[in-house]
């Protein structure tokens, strides 16, 4: 009788132990992620490469530092090893993304803690506008090849949540002018050409017997590709054809993060002539990936 009784309550002890469990909310469930810890990061590889990650019940350790200028709390940890050197960025930048995030990028001597083996290269809270806003982050860095880039994602007052994180090099760039009018152009893959160069000048052109100006709005972009050389690009194109004579002439500069230069288009004829005059354009990087993620 004292043994069908012992196996009527262990009986009554598993069931109401697995009625428990089932009862429990799905978060209870949850775990750490595997990449809470800065010693252990996910990998990340390629030129290009993207990742829907969770910082739900992620801790901050001892010693961490404070990611794109904020205390954050709940912190994951990723890896990269840039292919080779050039602009690199690192956003989260997606619809994917459903909090305020934090975001900085090291480098690193050694073992990782302690955090003082860690060299912050960038880092940001809230991304100015554009494609990427809603408290998503985006950095731009120069990336040294073969070197790897250790990856922090934080939320805001260690806000928590699902995220898109996009890592990579920079191929296009986009921008306007002191016109106002649209930039856009693209590295080659092997980074050694300017490629698509798209620009869009307002000239003012004058014709004999005319008293107003007239103004025509054309794109400035021939030849298609622009070779860089000690971090510039430029070319002057001339062309004579039945009396009108054409220049178009580019010229383009990497300052930190961003391009800049200048652009002129001028034509000549016995009818008259059109000058844009001299134009200055800036360009920067655009995100990885947008917000299609």
């Amino acid at each position: 009788m004292d043994t069908d009784v012992h196996r009527v309550r262990l009986c009554a002890v598993v069931v109401a132990g697995l009625l428990a469990v089932a009862a429990a909310p799905a978060a209870a469930l949850v775990t750490l992620p595997l990449n809470d810890g800065a010693g252990s990061p996910a990998k990340l590889s390629g030129a290009h490469a993207s990742e829907v990650g969770t910082n739900l019940l992620a801790t901050k350790q001892p010693g961490e530092p404070a990611h794109g200028g904020g205390a954050g709390g709940a912190s994951v940890w990723y890896s990269w090893t840039a292919p080779r050197s050039g602009p690199a960025q690192v956003n989260t930048c997606s619809k994917a993304t459903t909090f305020n995030t934090l975001l900085a990028v090291y480098r690193s001597n050694g073992a990782v803690p302690p955090f003082s083996n860690l060299t912050r290269v960038a880092g940001n809270d809230d991304h100015p506008g554009g494609a990427c806003s809603g408290g998503r982050s985006l950095v731009d860095f120069d990336a040294s090849g073969g070197t790897t880039y250790r990856i922090a994602v934080d939320g805001v007052g260690g806000a928590t949540g699902a995220f898109q994180l996009n890592v990579g090099e920079v191929s296009d760039y986009a921008g306007r002018t002191s016109q106002g009018q649209a930039v856009s152009f693209s590295l080659s893959d092997d980074r050694k050409r300017v490629t698509g160069l798209k620009i869009q000048l307002t000239a003012t052109c004058r014709l004999t017997g005319l008293a107003a100006p007239t103004t025509n709005t054309f794109p400035l972009g021939s030849p298609s590709a622009f070779t860089i050389r000690a971090g510039e690009f430029g070319r002057t194109v001339e062309r004579t054809t039945l009396g009108v004579y054409e220049q178009k002439r580019v010229r383009g500069a990497r300052d930190g993060r961003r391009w800049n230069g200048t652009a002129r288009y001028l034509t000549d004829s016995l009818g008259g002539s059109c000058d844009s005059d001299r134009v200055g354009w800036s360009a920067r990087p655009t995100p990885l990936h947008g917000l299609a993620g």
